[in-house]
């Protein structure tokens, strides 16, 4: 692999260089690879003022193009002032940057669990249990909007908040307690939705089940 075999030392004794980009204020992936053939450099790196890789030091022999002396991360991150910019910090001589690829992505949702499952207590008690679920953007510095959060038809056993902020309002993920009602629960395995909306963000729909 050619591409592995320069880069840019990012980091010496005596100066601390960055890395920059001209693009359109939006969202990106960024794929990069850090790493050294011939020495055993430590390597650190930042994009848009968030670490991405700590202290990557090879491992192996050196030789030439062997993989185990890169590391490559992938990262989705937003650009709002016309640069994308990499850096290695301040702490340690070193980062030598590979590689670099940059490509627009649309911002998107995940959740955890997945899938969310929850189980009735089949004790004489009115039985309830709940479950966290945690929303996150796929952009590491994009602060996730308030969800708005509905749930589908037919779900009178699954109680959930209207909606869920970030708390710090700064962060990228979510989370929200959904409520299981074993005592209106139908018998058998019990299937629905919860949709959480963002602006700026396609719908996300997670499923839900309760036995």
């Amino acid at each position: 692999d050619y591409t592995l075999r320069s880069g840019i030392q990012m980091r010496t004794t005596t100066a601390t260089r960055a890395w920059e980009m001209a693009v359109v204020n939006g969202v990106y992936e960024l794929t990069v690879t850090v790493g050294l053939a011939n020495a055993n450099a430590s390597h650190n790196l930042y994009v848009e003022g968030i670490q991405i890789i700590p202290a990557f030091t090879p491992s192996g022999t050196p030789a030439p193009c062997d993989l185990v002396r890169f590391q490559t991360v992938t990262v989705v991150v937003n650009v709002t002032d016309g640069l994308l910019r990499l850096h290695p910090g301040t702490t340690t001589v070193g980062t030598w940057l590979t590689r670099a690829s940059i490509k627009p992505v649309n911002l998107n949702m995940s959740f955890t669990p997945n899938p969310v499952i929850a189980s009735k207590n089949f004790e004489d008690v009115p039985s309830t249990t709940t479950a966290n679920i945690n929303v996150k953007s796929n952009c590491i510095n994009c602060a996730l909007p308030a969800l708005t959060l509905t749930k589908s038809s037919g779900t009178d056993w699954l109680s959930i908040p209207a909606n869920a902020t970030p708390a710090p309002v700064t962060a990228n993920n979510v989370t929200f307690v959904a409520t299981f009602d074993g005592n209106s629960l139908p018998v058998g395995v019990n299937q629905g939705n919860i949709v959480a909306s963002a602006s700026g963000y396609p719908d996300l729909i997670i499923p839900v089940q309760f036995t």
